[in-house]
C-alpha cells in the first residue's frame, strides 16, 4: 500500500541571487556563474546551491523555486554554515 504522496513542483521558475561577496555558484555539479545571478531559469522545486568563496571555502543555501515565478535571495555569507 502506497503512503500519501507529496506534490512535486513541475515546470520552470527563475531565481535571482545576490551576496555580500562575489562567489561562484553551483547547482549539483553544474556551474551557474558568479553572483549576482539574475533571473536564472531552473526546474521548479527545492534546490541546494553551493557557493564557493574566493578563499575556496564552500557554503550552501537552499532555495524553493516556484513555477512561472521569480524567487529572490540575498545572502550574507558569514551567516551560512560551511559545507562539510
Amino acid at each position: 500500500v502506497a503512503g500519501p504522496s507529496t506534490p512535486v513542483a513541475t515546470g520552470v521558475g527563475r531565481f535571482t541571487l545576490s551576496s555580500d561577496r562575489q562567489v561562484e555558484v553551483q547547482l549539483g555539479e553544474q556551474r551557474l556563474g558568479r553572483t549576482p545571478l539574475v533571473e536564472l531559469a531552473v526546474p521548479a522545486g527545492r534546490h541546494t546551491l553551493k557557493l564557493k568563496e574566493p578563499d575556496g571555502a564552500w557554503k550552501r543555501v537552499d532555495v524553493e523555486v516556484k513555477p512561472d515565478q521569480v524567487t529572490r535571495l540575498e545572502v550574507k555569507l558569514d551567516s551560512l554554515a560551511p559545507l562539510p
